[in-house]
């Protein structure tokens, strides 16, 4: 009975962080090959600054992803209708980015996905959602029933007391790779 009582410990512990481990995968992946510009006059001059420009580039893109993964180790799973993540226990929908600086087009479309989603579900809190923020403290606002929520105040609120451990776990990934 002990020894099951042991695997089953061990398969549940190697499931309930399946999604960090998929964000580390999609961090540490190699990179394509870097293709330097083509303009006549920088060709063979800025290759260095290019090559860290490309590598800063892809390495934001993929922290993007990589906190989806993340947010599949706390409830959430990816959902392909209209929002990033759901967790139906706690009836939370969010569309997911982690800058606040989003072109402003793009916003104003995923609000109206948002609404859309909260027409059709309207039990759920429905979460447009910005890891990072100009602040450390963040911010909260409500528009048209979406809740808009950045930097620390969305992930206290997704994450309540673990936010500084999700946060310093993610950051031990990421500094070897900068």
């Amino acid at each position: 009975m002990l020894i099951i009582l042991l695997l089953l410990t061990i398969v549940n512990y190697s499931f309930a962080f399946g999604g960090f481990q998929r964000a580390t995968d999609i961090l540490t992946a190699p990179y394509k090959e870097f293709t330097p510009t083509t303009d006549i006059i920088l060709r063979g001059n800025v290759i260095r600054c290019e090559e860290t420009s490309y590598r800063l580039h892809m390495l934001r893109m993929r922290i993007g992803y990589a906190w989806e993964e993340i947010f599949t180790d706390y409830g959430f799973r990816r959902n392909p209708r209209g929002v990033d993540l759901i967790n139906p226990r706690r009836k939370i929908a969010i569309e997911l980015k982690n800058g606040y600086k989003i072109n402003s087009i793009v916003k104003r479309a995923n609000h109206r996905a948002l609404k859309q989603f909260k027409r059709q579900y309207p039990d759920y809190t429905v979460i447009y959602g910005f890891i990072n923020y100009k602040n450390d403290v963040g911010k909260s606002s409500i528009k048209e029933g979406i809740h808009y929520m950045y930097g620390n105040v969305f992930l206290n609120y997704i994450f309540r007391v673990r936010k500084n451990l999700v946060v310093n776990r993610f950051r031990s990934v990421v500094d070897p790779l900068v």
